[in-house]
Parts: structure tokens; C-alpha cells; sequence
């Protein structure tokens, strides 16, 4: 387990980009929120079919080490925190991180088998231009909800 209390998280340009288009505003992904409202989605949903992708370009060439992914998970279910929670059909289970290094991309890690709301992943410290997150697998069905990427 990871604190992040001693990380800041580093800025993203305003534009953000997916393999999807849908209706689905990705800048959705650094609004802040971390759950869908009445009258607004604060998330970006996959296309159907995996494997889907967000791409997050940053304001400058930064260090980077950690990203954190929140997924969709059922928050209703009492023990969700638990192992044995069922799996909700939208969460992100397989992801891979890639961060573009002087121009090229590279995987800096994956994460399988997930059924929590938060993903972190750290990795040795690279300098990126961009982060992208390629969900590969997302939990019964082809579609992935994710409600932030944070970059740190």
C-alpha cells in the first residue's frame, strides 16, 4: 500500500484523448469528480470492445512514478472493500500504463485482476510528455467506466 499524501499530482493539459468516440466529454478524467451526478457523468466510458484507450498529454515534460486510476465499482454492495466483493460489469480489471518518452511509447506497467475502485501503480521514475491508460479487460462485459486519472 502507497501513501499519496506526499505526492502532487502533476498538471494536465486541458485536452485529453480516446480511441472512443462517444458523447462522453474525456476531460472527464481531470475534472475532480469521482462520481457521476443527477444531471452531468463525470467519467469516461470505453468503446465496446477492449482494448480501449485514454491518453492524458501534461502541460510540460514531468517525472513521473505513479498513476491512479478510479474505476467503477458497485458502492452499494456492503463489503465492497472486501475480496469476495462480486465484480461490477463497468470496472476496469486489466489495465496497462504507458507513458511517451522522448517521443516513443513505452508500458510502465499493468495491473490485472483488479476489483477495487482505485488502482495505483508505481513505477521506476520516468520523464513522460504523455500518460495513456489501455483498459484490456473490463469485468463482464466490453465496456470500462473510468472517473479519474491522476498523475503523479
Amino acid at each position: 500500500s502507497v501513501s499519496v499524501s506526499h505526492y502532487s499530482p502533476i498538471e494536465v493539459a486541458p485536452t485529453v484523448t480516446s480511441t472512443v468516440e462517444l458523447t462522453t466529454d474525456y476531460n472527464n478524467v481531470i475534472n475532480g469528480e469521482l462520481r457521476d451526478m443527477p444531471d452531468k457523468s463525470n467519467s469516461w466510458y470505453s468503446d465496446l470492445g477492449n482494448p480501449q484507450s485514454i491518453t492524458l498529454t501534461l502541460k510540460e515534460p514531468s517525472e513521473v512514478s505513479m498513476v491512479q486510476v478510479t474505476t467503477a465499482t458497485d458502492l452499494c454492495y456492503p463489503r465492497y472493500s472486501f475480496q469476495d466483493v462480486p465484480k461490477f460489469n463497468l470496472t476496469a480489471e486489466n489495465i496497462t500504463v504507458s507513458a511517451k518518452i522522448e517521443g516513443e511509447w513505452k508500458d510502465v506497467g499493468k495491473i490485472k485482476g483488479n476489483y477495487l475502485r482505485q488502482m495505483r501503480l508505481e513505477f521506476e521514475k520516468v520523464i513522460a510528455t504523455d500518460i495513456k491508460v489501455t483498459v484490456e479487460k473490463s469485468e463482464n462485459c466490453s465496456v470500462a467506466k473510468i472517473f479519474e486519472i491522476r498523475v503523479y
